[in-house]
C-alpha cells in the first residue's frame, strides 16, 4: 500500500474550568488527492466528494476511489485551565497524536486541525511545534500543521506525529477579529520560512494574506464608503457575488466587511473586490487610494 493520507480534527469546547476536545481521525485508504480547504463561508453546499468537518472549518474534497475510514474520541484532559495575574484565565493545551490503525504498515502524510474556544486567541511564542497555518472562523481561532509520518515497521505501537501544546487566553469579542487576523498574518509569515512537506495533503494552498498595513486599508475604505446595502448592491453588480453568501450578516458592519475581505483573500479576488469597489464609487476618496496603493503595489494586497 502506498500513501495512506491522514486528516485529524479537534474541536475543544470548554464550560466554565471544564474543557474537552472532540478528535476525529479520518484515514483516506486510496491513497488519492486529498485537498482540504478553508470552509467558511462557502458559496455552495459540498458535492458528494466533499466533506465539510471540524464544526464546518475544514472541507475535504478526495477522489472518489478512496475508501474513508473514521476514528472518533475525546479528551478530557489535554486542555487544563488557570488563571494568571490579574484574573485571567489561560488554557494550555498538549496532546500527543498517535495512530488509531496499529494494522497499518505503510507511510503516512497528515493534517492536524485544531479549533479553539469561543474568543480565544493561542500565545504565538507558545505554539510548538510552529503551525503551518492559522485563521479565524467566526469567532473562533484555528491552528493546524502538515506532519510527515513516520515508517511503522514493528508491530508495538509508537506515537507518529508526537506532542503538540500551546497556550491560549480569552479576548474581547469587540477586539477578537482585528487580533485574530493580525496573528493569521504573522503566522503566514513564519510558515513561509519553513519547508512545508510535500505529499497528498495540501491546506489552502491557493489563499493569500493581505499585509496587516493593507488590511487595515481596505477594512478603512469599504467601512467609510458603503453600508451593508450599498456594499451587496456594489458586490453584486460589480463581481456577481451576494454579500449574505460570503459573509454572515448581522448588526456589526465591521465583521461584515472581514468577512468579505477573508472570502476575498481566499478564493483570490482581492484584485477584483478592489477594482468593483473603484468602479461602483468612483466619488470616495478612500477607495480611489486603496486603488492607487494596491496598483502601486499589489504584492502587499496578496496579489
Amino acid at each position: 500500500m502506498g500513501m495512506t493520507p491522514l486528516v485529524i480534527t479537534g474541536v475543544i469546547d470548554c464550560t466554565g474550568d471544564a474543557c474537552v476536545t472532540v478528535y476525529e481521525e479520518r484515514r483516506f485508504l486510496g491513497g488519492y488527492l486529498v485537498f482540504c480547504k478553508y470552509c467558511s463561508p462557502q458559496s455552495r453546499p459540498p458535492t458528494a466528494n466533499e466533506i465539510d468537518i471540524a464544526d464546518g472549518t475544514l472541507r475535504i474534497e478526495k477522489s472518489p476511489e478512496d475508501a474513508l475510514h473514521l476514528v472518533q474520541y475525546r479528551d478530557d484532559f489535554d486542555v487544563s485551565a488557570e488563571e494568571v495575574d490579574g484574573g485571567c484565565q489561560v488554557l494550555r493545551y498538549r496532546h500527543q497524536f498517535r495512530a488509531h490503525n496499529p494494522g497499518m504498515h505503510s507511510e503516512h502524510e497528515a493534517v492536524i486541525h485544531i479549533v479553539l474556544p469561543q474568543h480565544f486567541l493561542p500565545d504565538l511564542a507558545s505554539i510548538d511545534p510552529l503551525p503551518q497555518y492559522g485563521w479565524r472562523f467566526r469567532d473562533r481561532f484555528i491552528v493546524g500543521w502538515l506532519s510527515g509520518f513516520m515508517q511503522l515497521d514493528s508491530v508495538a505501537p509508537q506515537p507518529i506525529i508526537g506532542w503538540h501544546s500551546f497556550t491560549c487566553t480569552p479576548v474581547v469579542p469587540e477586539q477578537f477579529n482585528r487580533q485574530a487576523h493580525t496573528l493569521a498574518t504573522e503566522l503566514r509569515a513564519l510558515a513561509a520560512a519553513q519547508q512545508i512537506p510535500s505529499g497528498t495533503l495540501v491546506v489552502n494552498s491557493t489563499a493569500s494574506l493581505l499585509s496587516a498595513e493593507s488590511y487595515r486599508q481596505v477594512h478603512a475604505a469599504l467601512i467609510n464608503a458603503y453600508d451593508s446595502g450599498s456594499l451587496a448592491h456594489m458586490l453584486r453588480a460589480q463581481l456577481g457575488v451576494r454579500l449574505d453568501v460570503v459573509a454572515t450578516i448581522g448588526d456589526n458592519f465591521s465583521d461584515i466587511v472581514d468577512d468579505l475581505i477573508r472570502w476575498a483573500e481566499r478564493e483570490g479576488r482581492m484584485a477584483d473586490l478592489i477594482r468593483g469597489a473603484s468602479m461602483d464609487n468612483e466619488t470616495s476618496a478612500r477607495i480611489q487610494a486603496l486603488r492607487r496603493a494596491y496598483e502601486a503595489q499589489p504584492h502587499a494586497f496578496g496579489v
